[in-house]
């Protein structure tokens, strides 16, 4: 079951509990990432079988985060010019497509 699923995980570094992916999980527990023994703040276990969905969506989030994060960000239009040109291109499709 590891791995098939983003859980919580001790990072040994910090001793902190940090939300892992799915596709990470296997891979830190091989080198001493364990499971949270404790409780968390608001009462429930970590990585309890009835929050495993809500675990896997905010796995699935962090991972869209980071691949958001390391794109290259778009090219930025460089005069006002082309950001007009652009305006009146997209005002003539419309049209054409009425």
């Amino acid at each position: 079951m590891a791995g098939e699923h983003a859980r919580y995980l001790i990072n040994p570094e910090t001793g902190r509990a940090e939300l892992v992916v799915a596709s990470e999980v296997a891979a830190k527990q091989s080198v001493s990432w364990v499971d949270p023994q404790g409780l968390r703040g608001n009462g429930m276990p970590y990585n309890g079988p009835d929050d495993q969905a809500v675990t896997d969506a905010a796995g699935a989030m962090l991972e869209a985060s980071r691949n958001v994060k390391a794109a290259p960000p778009a090219p930025a239009k460089e005069t006002l010019l082309e950001r007009v040109e652009d305006v009146f291109k997209r005002v003539e499709d419309d049209i054409k497509s009425l």
